[in-house]
């Protein structure tokens, strides 16, 4: 059985010219952009944690693409791509995350959605100003959480 099924069936029917994310069993994530039956991806993006091998099928990294969220690499050899994934634990088995839409009480309601595995993971997210959404707090509590339906 092949730990790379996502990325054996974007090969084979392409990703329509835009970036499509890729799951790793690790909890990495990278985005490919391959044409149908390419044995070549045109650009591979890996988020920050997710580094390439030192390897040639790797060196031609967009040095002007990069940002502080990863880097993207232009022509990656599929089975490059294939490598790297194996090399961290295959494909996640869950490759669509559904998105939550959390509400919490601070000094106001607050209201925002976030990707994640169920509920109590999407109330275990951090809000963008760092405070942990799941503690209870004097000033912060989680009122709920829904499964977002946008």
């Amino acid at each position: 059985m092949s730990t790379t099924p996502r990325l054996d069936n974007l090969a084979a029917h392409g990703t329509n010219h835009i970036f499509t994310p890729v799951r790793l069993a690790d909890g990495h994530t990278l985005t490919i952009k391959v044409r149908p039956g390419a044995a070549t991806a045109e650009e591979v993006f890996l988020y920050d944690g997710l580094n390439a091998p030192d390897t040639d099928a790797w060196e031609s990294e967009d040095d002007r693409e990069e940002r502080v969220t990863g880097a993207l690499y232009r022509d990656v050899p599929v089975r490059a791509v294939r490598e790297l994934i194996e090399q961290h634990g295959g494909e996640h088995t869950e490759q669509d995350r559904r998105t939550y839409r959390v509400t919490i009480l601070r000094a106001e309601r607050i209201e925002f959605t976030v990707e994640a595995d169920s509920p109590e993971d999407a109330e275990a997210r951090y809000l963008a100003d760092g405070i942990e959404v799941g503690s209870e707090t004097d000033s912060t509590s989680v009122e709920s959480v829904t499964l977002d339906q946008e």
